[in-house]
């Protein structure tokens, strides 16, 4: 339920009157930071989707707070920094909504050479997050190094920002050595915090990101799909959604369009349920891509063009392992096209409202039953009572590739069984 603009108004001068507006509203701060306090590893369990919508109907509160804790100079009041550091985590990771994180939450961490409190230094983590996302690797390690000054340990913040501090140096210098040491360590840092887990499949993320960045695209897939394996475990879909993308970039690498198709299906599906924004800009991307592998031209230059625009209006970038097979995939495109064409197909996409590009980047996905040529074949075995290992050697694949099929004809059809499965079968037969 919500209030009228008019009687919120009408409330809060009665408030004034009565010489109480300023104990109330400082209830109401408290009462939002232990909000978004309690919110915050939440959003790492089975219960990450509730909180996240709480977090989402209670914006115009959290920003109401933030702007009446604004000081003179433009940062915030201790109370302020506490509660934009305690949605640090939802903010941009979460959610993806970059342009007003950055600025609330550089305003909580500030610029000063040492963080003035805790809640300075988590609102730093943040910042360092932001910054490599945007590449900027450099302030990325510097926001680190600042948040690790101020943050206790062991704590899931401090993991977090030792594994910041140390990868995002390494990584644009591909230096394997150094980042192979990183990743051990983070996992060393995260299960003294007591998230192991979560922090195993962090680390095979990263892994993933340099095994791409330096060629090796089996160690890459295979660290993506451990990861994705362990968040499906803790139930943690935003790791999920993570590990879904990039295999379905890795896997257009490998020149696989139709079985990429679905890692990004599945991963739009949740990027949607969540509402994240950064996932669903790098579900586009792919997509876009996946068009252009199809050939389908005109569609793979509007919906990558959508992409672009809508990360640039979100405030994030491509991160550097996937924005060269980015460029590579539209200058495909334009060649194509030629440079007219594809520069009208590029002005349609750009304006195109994020529920158009969503429509225009999975229309045209396959068969009217969404499966691939391969995964009917394995929903015809499992039909007929096949297990992954004699679906194997009838295929002629490895267990694990049969069993990824089984995986994905599940997602597809949102089905939780192979009885489900074989029951769709029938029912199409």
């Amino acid at each position: 339920y919500r209030l009228l603009e008019i009687v919120r108004q009408f409330a809060h001068e009665r408030l004034e009157e009565a010489g109480e507006t300023q104990e109330y509203e400082r209830r109401h701060l408290h009462h939002f930071i232990d909000v978004a306090e309690t919110a915050e590893p939440l959003l790492r369990s089975l219960e990450q989707l509730r909180w996240h919508q709480r977090l989402k109907a209670e914006i115009g509160n959290f920003l109401s707070a933030l702007r009446r804790n604004v000081q003179d100079g433009g940062g915030l009041t201790a109370e302020g920094r506490h509660l934009a550091a305690a949605l640090g985590y939802w903010w941009p990771v979460f959610s993806g909504r970059f342009h007003e994180a950055r600025f609330w939450l550089e305003a909580a961490a500030g610029e000063g050479s040492e963080p003035v409190d805790e809640s300075a230094a988590r609102a730093s983590l943040w910042c360092s997050w932001m910054a490599y996302d945007r590449n900027d690797f450099d302030e990325a390690e510097r926001r680190s190094r600042l948040a690790l000054s101020g943050l206790p340990k062991p704590s899931w913040h401090a993991a977090f920002a030792s594994f910041m501090n140390a990868f995002a140096p390494a990584l644009p210098r591909e230096d394997v050595a150094e980042v192979e040491r990183v990743l051990k360590e983070g996992r060393t840092w995260f299960a003294e915090a007591g998230e192991a887990e979560w922090g195993d499949a962090l680390m095979s993320l990263g892994q993933s990101d340099i095994a791409r960045i330096t060629g090796r695209l089996d160690g890459a897939e295979e660290a993506n799909h451990h990861a994705l394996a362990v968040a499906r475990r803790i139930g943690d879909e935003l790791l999920q959604a993570f590990a879904l993308v990039n295999l379905g970039h890795l896997i257009l690498d490998r020149e696989d369009a139709e079985e990429a198709a679905p890692y990004f299906e599945e991963a739009i599906a949740i990027a949607r349920r969540l509402d994240n924004l950064w996932v669903l800009g790098y579900c586009l991307a792919g997509l876009g891509r996946l068009a252009v592998a199809r050939k389908e031209w005109r569609r793979g230059a509007r919906v990558l063009s959508a992409a672009t625009g809508f990360y640039d209006r979100i405030g994030a970038r491509l991160q550097i392992q996937d924005q060269k097979s980015f460029d590579v995939a539209a200058a495909a495109a334009r060649r194509a096209l030629g440079e007219k064409a594809f520069e009208r197909e590029w002005q349609v996409g750009w304006n195109m409202s994020l529920p158009e590009a969503i429509r225009t980047a999975l229309g045209g996905n396959g068969r009217s039953s969404g499966l691939t040529k391969r995964q009917m074949e394995v929903a015809l075995l499992v039909a007929n009572g096949l297990s992954n290992r004699e679906i194997a050697e009838q295929l002629v694949i490895s267990e694990h590739t049969a069993a990824r099929h089984v995986e994905h004809i599940l997602a597809r059809l949102r089905l939780s069984s192979r009885v489900q499965i074989a029951t769709w079968m029938l029912r199409r037969d």
